[in-house]
């Protein structure tokens, strides 16, 4: 399953075909540091951002999955990313 998942990924410039699409961003590495202890944690910058594009399964066809590692996480970095792997003809659910 692993060898599958690895395939899928490694596919470049294969656009998530499905009509329901959903993306999320995550940060990696180092430590999680919070502010005072409430609210959001501080991403410093040795957190690196990974955005993540899944297609919603169908009973007929298993989603694919785009992963990239992104500069950012601002809102033209995600446009940028969202034009280039996700129709536009496709429902796009972002948590």
């Amino acid at each position: 399953m692993f060898r599958q998942i690895r395939t899928l990924l490694s596919e470049d410039g294969l656009p998530t075909e499905g009509s329901t699409v959903e993306m999320d961003e995550m940060y990696h590495g180092g430590k999680r540091r919070h502010q005072g202890g409430q609210g959001r944690p501080s991403y410093g910058s040795h957190k690196i951002a990974v955005v993540g594009m899944a297609e919603r399964s169908t009973p007929t066809r298993a989603g694919r999955v785009v992963a990239r590692v992104a500069p950012d996480a601002t809102k033209k970095t995600l446009h940028g990313l969202a034009k280039e792997y996700i129709l536009p003809s496709s429902t796009v659910f972002y948590r």
